[in-house]
C-alpha cells in the first residue's frame, strides 16, 4: 500500500510514487483503489486502455522515456524535484536496489532485519551484480519493536 504508518502529523499527504515500466500495475488492486491523488506511476507504456483505466481509478501517471528497458531513475529524481520532492524512501526489490545505487541516487540506507529465517526463496538485497561501492558513515542503529534498523550513509546530499 506504501502508506505512512510513522503516526507523524505532516503538512501534505506523502506522494506514493511506482515505478512500472510496462505498466503492468492492475487497476483493480487494493494500491489503486486507495488512491486519493497521491498515487503517481511513472511508466514507458503506449497501452492507452492501460493509462485510461488506472487515471479513471484517480492514479497520476507520467510517461517517461525508457533506458535499458526501464524508465530512467534519474529522469524520476529529477522529476521529483521538480515537483518540490525533497526525500523519498524506496521500497524496492533486488534489481530497483542495484539501480539505484548504480546511479548513484540513494544517500541514505535503512536496512531492516527480522528475527526471521526466510530460507533460500528469500528475496535477495542486490541483484546478482549488484554492490554497494561506498563505505557507509554516520553508522546507527536501532529497534523497533522486535526488528532492528541499521543506518547509514553513502553520501550527504547537503554537501552537493
Amino acid at each position: 500500500m506504501l502508506t505512512d504508518r510513522s503516526g507523524l502529523p505532516r503538512r501534505r499527504r506523502l506522494l506514493r510514487v511506482v515505478l512500472d515500466s510496462s505498466l503492468r500495475l492492475p487497476h483493480d488492486s487494493r494500491l489503486v483503489r486507495s488512491a486519493q491523488g497521491d498515487l503517481l506511476v511513472f511508466h514507458a507504456s503506449s497501452q492507452l486502455d492501460r493509462v485510461w483505466a488506472l487515471e479513471s481509478a484517480g492514479v497520476r501517471l507520467e510517461r517517461l522515456d525508457v533506458m535499458n528497458g526501464h524508465v530512467s531513475l534519474a529522469r524520476v529524481i529529477e522529476r521529483l524535484g521538480e515537483l518540490q520532492v525533497l526525500s523519498a524512501m524506496l521500497e524496492t526489490g533486488s534489481r530497483l536496489n542495484s539501480a539505484a545505487l548504480a546511479a548513484q541516487i540513494v544517500d541514505k540506507l535503512c536496512l531492516f532485519y527480522a528475527p526471521r529465517f526466510l530460507g533460500p526463496d528469500a528475496v535477495p538485497l542486490l541483484a546478482e551484480r549488484g554492490r554497494i561501492d561506498a563505505a557507509p558513515e554516520r553508522i546507527s542503529w536501532k529497534a523497533i519493536g522486535s526488528d532492528v534498523c541499521f543506518e547509514g550513509y553513502l553520501r550527504d546530499p547537503w554537501k552537493m
